[in-house]
């Protein structure tokens, strides 16, 4: 059965609309950060500085990420906006080189890792809790395509303005931060109806430690969450692998009689994904939605999982192009679908502890893919690789279907 967007409700739409233009602000300034802690603490601190400000937001998403559960999705995400708009403007005023505050500036860094951590599992919840199973997959597509875009968007636009209007981007995210704390104020209604909420406080490791035994008795949920685990390790280490390849090993590569450096056509070909996805997203997955939802997963995976065992196999520049638009399609039908496949079975209380534990998988995921790259000098040819990348997606792939069993994805 068709949704019709306009019959969403008005949560999905303000969040929807909320997360684009943050996002895209965000974006701006993020892929940029490990420079600008260079520039700001010197490059031997810019690496602590920056591995402690992702651990500090796993350890919040670990020991609060279950916030919103306890005092509702809009009071968590009105409290976090605040935090978050505060500490943005301390470092626009930084970055005015008024006052000399480098160190409370990181600070603020701190506080929005911290923010965000735990406003990210009330917004999913949120969404959850405001749609209906029939609306998610159109709605998980629209998502991810606004998601794309905003990335696209935000790196263009900051790599413009990052060397000589670095202030203008930390005014965006300000700005960003003060629409969406108003959009939580006046036009997010609370979705959770949960008679736990307003509980007495509970010590944090041991509400932790009690909903980790939960989760992990929910079978079906944790095969889905495993899967998602594998094929994201399938994606950032593959991406690993040809970002060394093409630094070391292909020095240069002729397109059309242009000559580009290995590193430049890596980024040529991140650029394509991207690009697809915005240009033909929607379209493509108008065509996946069509289809029974195994079936779609399926060949999604295939083309998704089977296109990185390919590519780290060639280096013609044009079959390049080629398997790379292979892999976006079938990123573009598999990626709507996991997130409706894990929340079919988060149940109705607990909502943010489950999605802070599946908030998780992708630090996990950075973290195996990191730890690959020690391992790469052991790797003599691109099949070794190669049937690496096929274990994981086939495996992957199993886990997926066998926790869509006997699943019903048309109710309510």
């Amino acid at each position: 059965m068709k949704t019709n967007k306009l019959q969403w409700h008005p949560n999905i739409k303000f969040r929807l609309a909320d997360s684009f233009i943050s996002s895209s602000l965000y974006n701006m300034l993020l892929p940029f950060l490990p420079l600008y802690f260079s520039e700001k603490h010197g490059t031997a601190t810019a690496g602590i500085l920056l591995s402690l400000y992702f651990v500090t937001g796993i350890i919040t998403n670990l020991l609060f990420g279950q916030l919103s559960d306890r005092i509702g999705r809009k009071n968590t995400l009105v409290y976090m906006g605040y935090i978050r708009t505060f500490s943005f403007f301390i470092i626009f005023i930084n970055s005015l080189n008024i006052y000399s505050l480098d160190k409370l500036s990181y600070i603020m860094f701190l506080l929005i890792s911290m923010s965000n951590s735990i406003s990210s599992p009330a917004n999913q919840a949120l969404i959850l809790e405001s749609s209906t199973n029939e609306q998610r997959r159109s709605l998980y597509s629209i998502e991810y395509w606004l998601q794309n875009l905003a990335l696209f968007l935000g790196i263009l636009i900051g790599s413009f303005l990052y060397n000589n209007l670095i202030a203008l981007v930390f005014f965006g995210c300000f700005v960003a931060s003060v629409i969406s704390l108003l959009i939580a104020l006046i036009f997010i209604t609370e979705s959770n109806s949960s008679k736990e909420m307003n509980l007495k406080k509970q010590n944090p490791l041991k509400e932790f430690r009690d909903n980790l035994i939960t989760i992990s008795k929910n079978n079906k949920f944790i095969l889905a969450i495993l899967a998602n685990f594998l094929l994201l390790s399938t994606e950032l280490q593959t991406m690993n692998y040809l970002l060394l390849k093409f630094s070391d090993k292909i020095k240069e590569i002729n397109i059309f009689n242009q000559n580009f450096l290995g590193t430049e056509f890596f980024g040529i070909l991140r650029a394509e994904n991207t690009l697809i996805i915005v240009f033909l997203g929607i379209f493509w997955n108008q065509f996946g939605n069509k289809f029974d939802v195994r079936k779609t997963l399926i060949l999604g995976i295939i083309l998704y999982a089977g296109g990185f065992s390919v590519i780290v196999g060639n280096s013609n520049p044009y079959l390049l192009f080629i398997i790379m638009l292979i892999i976006t399609l079938g990123e573009m039908l598999y990626i709507p679908l996991k997130k409706v496949i894990i929340v079919q079975h988060i149940p109705e209380h607990n909502k943010a502890a489950y999605l802070s534990v599946n908030n998780l998988i992708p630090k996990l995921a950075a973290v195996s893919a990191s730890l690959m790259i020690s391992f790469m000098d052991y790797i003599q040819y691109d099949i070794q690789f190669s049937i690496l990348i096929i274990i994981f997606g086939s495996l992957g792939c199993l886990m997926y279907l066998k926790s869509v069993k006997g699943v019903n994805f048309n109710g309510n």
